[in-house]
């Protein structure tokens, strides 16, 4: 049996949606921007999609640009925000010390444009406090960009409360939402923020596909030139295909019911390895952190060598973000304090609604074998 608990990388997208990619590529295939009433229907395609994107978290004065991901998303808020000021060098963008890569190394990118860039720390679990993060906004802030879910422990930022603090600040300041961890999974207002970065295979949708939702009023810098498609935000030929699998990813997703089966899949997994371990090789509890995320370390062993072990029994784990995998530190942990002992020795355990209880019965098993397996290697070297 496949036991895949790597869904914070990519999650196993629903049949539903494949069926429905199929038939929109070989029915939908006309040029969306054409004239005639084949493009019109690819058109309604698109729409469709919008509409069920801004429905499931009812975004009511929000568009929507369609991109290849969350990554490109980001980019596009990032960029297209800090760019379009000639006098950069006296705007400020705040971000966390804990974002993905995706906003950080953009943010660097700012940076070396001539803009302050502010990275921001929060507690020993990396939560944001809002009133911290309201003293440090001021006239010249222009963007604050802020992981909804981090992507490797969990941690679930008061994304409301920081907005609220960013507005009351400065009403002009730009709020942008990586909101690529949570969306689908977990509830929240993301309608009060500017912007929201989605990617669609992060929640039973496609890869190659994403969004960028922003409030009606805003203006962007362009990152594609061409033919002006998306409001001339994204040139280029739309996807209609592959922008209405995510509509369809959205319309069937409950997110009720995918946060309750998660919450019940993480007790029951970290109950296990509670009393196969302990408590403290446990970095990410339940309060506060997502349901579908458990980071784990095992300080002294290898990670890695933990991730190949488990791969021959075919259950799939990872280390860190996938995103990051091939860097040389794990800057999200370094952040937290973790040193480099625990670090090494970390696993990222991820759920979807397609795990079983019997599956975690399996990996937990199998693990303990491992862990026991390495550290008498471990004693017979020492």
């Amino acid at each position: 049996m496949i036991c895949y608990f790597d869904n914070a990388a990519s999650t196993k997208p629903y049949d539903e949606v494949v069926s429905f990619y199929a038939l929109q590529a070989s029915r939908n295939y006309a040029n969306p921007s054409a004239l005639h009433s084949f493009g019109s229907e690819a058109a309604r395609a698109v729409e469709y999609a919008k509409g069920e994107v801004l429905k499931l978290y009812k975004f009511e004065n929000h568009e929507v640009i369609f991109t290849s991901g969350a990554t490109e998303s980001a980019n596009l808020a990032i960029k297209g925000t800090m760019e379009k000021y000639s006098d950069i060098s006296n705007s400020q963008m705040i971000i966390t010390d804990i974002e993905h890569p995706c906003v950080s190394e953009t943010a660097d990118y700012i940076e070396k444009l001539g803009a302050k860039v502010i990275r921001l720390s929060g507690d020993e679990k990396g939560k944001i406090d809002p009133e911290m993060l309201k003293s440090l906004v001021n006239r010249q802030t222009k963007l604050v960009s802020i992981i909804w879910v981090n992507n490797e422990t969990g941690i679930i930022q008061d994304i409301e409360g920081i907005i609220s603090a960013v507005k009351s600040a400065n009403p002009s300041a730009l709020v942008h939402i990586d909101a690529t961890q949570g969306f689908g999974k977990i509830e929240g207002n993301l309608a009060k923020a500017d912007m929201v970065s989605i990617s669609a295979h992060k929640f039973h949708g496609l890869k190659g596909i994403g969004a960028l939702i922003y409030k009606k009023n805003l203006t962007f810098s362009p990152q594609i030139l061409g033919g002006g498609q998306q409001n001339n935000l994204r040139s280029g030929t739309v996807n209609s295909p592959l922008i209405a699998s995510l509509g369809k990813t959205c319309e069937l997703t409950d997110i009720r019911a995918v946060y309750s089966k998660l919450t019940d899949l993480k007790a029951y997994l970290t109950e296990k390895l509670t009393l196969l371990f302990s408590a403290d090789c446990i970095n990410s509890g339940a309060e506060g952190y997502s349901p579908h995320i458990v980071s784990l370390s095992f300080p002294g062993l290898k990670g890695e060598v933990l991730v190949h072990m488990l791969e021959e029994k075919e259950i799939y784990v990872s280390t860190s973000s996938a995103c990051s995998a091939h860097k040389k530190t794990k800057t999200v942990l370094s952040a937290l304090g973790f040193d480099k002992a625990r670090i090494e020795g970390t696993l990222r355990i991820s759920l979807s609604d397609f795990n079983t209880f019997e599956q975690i019965d399996i990996l937990a098993d199998a693990l303990e074998k491992s862990v026991n397996t390495l550290t008498s290697l471990k004693k017979g070297k020492a």
